[in-house]
């Protein structure tokens, strides 16, 4: 019997390390996970093709009141060259320079505006998209970086584990050979060796179980940072405890700020409704100039030329309501939707940090109290292996102090874990970037 065990041992211990082998080619620390997934994660660079469709957009905007040049020639020698530029939405000046092959040459600027419509509301308006989008690409990257965390201190859990149940077979292993070395010596039962291979095997296979989870949250972790799986990965984080206290100064959620621009976007839709909903007057502005071709009369070389300045008024005038008299009533809508949104985010966020800092307070206090727990057990664990030996307990009490002392380790370090995440959940919450170390 004691041959098969030695066998189970030394088949487990081959065992173990081919098990464990796929994650082991590769050690991650939890910045490295953070950096390797914004570069090579489909997540990340999903939302920077995003973020480069929006600013594509924003450039097709501004293009709208850009400078424009164009030239033309066709095949009688006439050229037509064209100045034109947007001020506004409607404000434009055009220029235009027009020769034919005989020497003529005519000069067109033309100036049209609206008296009492002059903002450039399509770029605003697509200012305020791209400023959004920035930060909608900044809010989903983090969002992203924040279940990095998750599965990575997942994987670090189950890291933890294994090592719990490690340290569980070496002391049923311990606990084994006393046994039989007792049984030998006639101090103790058959009962108490079967007893304790049993719960020998039980940590074996608990721990081999473990082991493959942590393979698997591995796995994930390196699909979900963009990391081939068959290259696996190791976690090199340290376990310990550090306390999160502030946040410095400047933070701020990007969504607060997402609201406060649609806010400020509401206002400007509101200010142009107004300013289109007032009388339809514009003014026209044209200097013109020509030179015809040049010929001779009594010796003396002639051109004809001549140059003009025309202006005009024009007043539309529409009778009822005009579509700008129904976009401002929505748009005063629209305007205090938006602003109870801002105050509805600033509530929602105020809230979201009490919480967090009362989660991390509440687990300090686990924490502390989990580590007694700990101390506590190994120390009972100490005084049951020693009776123990001596045959003064049986298996059974020794298996009951023994799953005590796992389990309180267990729940220390799973509470570590649970703390490391609530700290990378506050960075979130109080509108920093995860990756950066929270105030101390």
């Amino acid at each position: 019997m004691m041959n098969k065990a030695r066998t189970v041992r030394t088949t487990l211990a081959l065992l173990l390390p081919l098990a464990i082998a796929p994650i082991a080619a590769r050690a991650e620390t939890l910045a490295q996970c953070l950096t390797t997934g914004i570069k090579e994660g489909r997540t990340a660079r999903g939302l920077g093709e995003e973020l480069g469709r929006q600013r594509a957009a924003l450039g097709s905007a501004r293009s709208e009141f850009d400078p424009r040049f164009t030239v033309s020639r066709d095949t009688t020698d006439r050229s037509v060259m064209q100045v034109s530029d947007r001020f506004a939405s409607q404000t434009a000046v055009n220029a235009t320079v027009t020769e034919d092959g005989s020497g003529g040459r005519s000069e067109l600027v033309n100036l049209s505006q609206s008296l009492f419509v002059h903002n450039a509301i399509e770029l605003v308006r697509a200012r305020a998209a791209w400023a959004i989008a920035q930060l909608e690409y900044e809010l989903g990257l983090e969002e992203y970086k924040f279940s990095v965390v998750r599965k990575f201190y997942d994987a670090l859990r189950s890291r933890e584990r294994v090592k719990t149940l490690e340290e569980s077979v070496e002391r049923w292993s311990r606990a084994l050979t006393f046994a039989e070395v007792k049984f030998k010596l006639g101090a103790s039962s058959k009962i108490d060796v079967l007893n304790t291979r049993v719960n020998q095997g039980n940590a074996q296979t608990a721990l081999l179980a473990e082991q493959q989870a942590l393979a698997g949250a591995a796995d994930e972790l390196a699909d979900l940072i963009g990391v081939e799986m068959t290259r696996g990965l190791t976690l090199e984080e340290p376990i310990d405890f550090s306390k999160v206290s502030t946040a410095p100064a400047g933070w701020e959620r990007r969504e607060t700020r997402i609201a406060r621009v649609r806010l400020d976007l509401a206002r400007a839709n509101l200010r142009d409704a107004r300013q289109r909903s007032r009388p339809d007057i514009r003014l026209d502005t044209s200097y013109r100039s020509f030179a015809n071709s040049a010929f001779v009369l009594n010796n003396v070389v002639v051109r004809p030329s001549d140059s003009e300045i025309v202006g005009a008024v024009t007043y539309n005038f529409q009778l009822g309501k005009r579509s700008a008299d129904f976009d401002l009533d929505r748009l005063k809508h629209d305007l205090e939707s938006a602003r109870l949104a801002l105050e509805q985010r600033q509530v929602t966020v105020e809230r979201e940090k009490r919480d967090i800092l009362r989660s991390l307070a509440l687990k300090e206090r686990a924490i502390a109290t989990a580590r007694e727990s700990l101390d506590m057990a190994r120390e009972s664990y100490e005084f049951s292996l020693d009776a123990f030996q001596k045959g003064i307990l049986s298996s059974l009490d020794l298996r009951d102090s023994q799953d005590k002392l796992t389990q309180a380790r267990d729940s220390y370090t799973s509470l570590l874990i649970d703390y490391k995440v609530a700290g990378q959940q506050f960075v979130k919450v109080m509108g920093g970037t995860l990756g950066e170390a929270p105030a101390k």
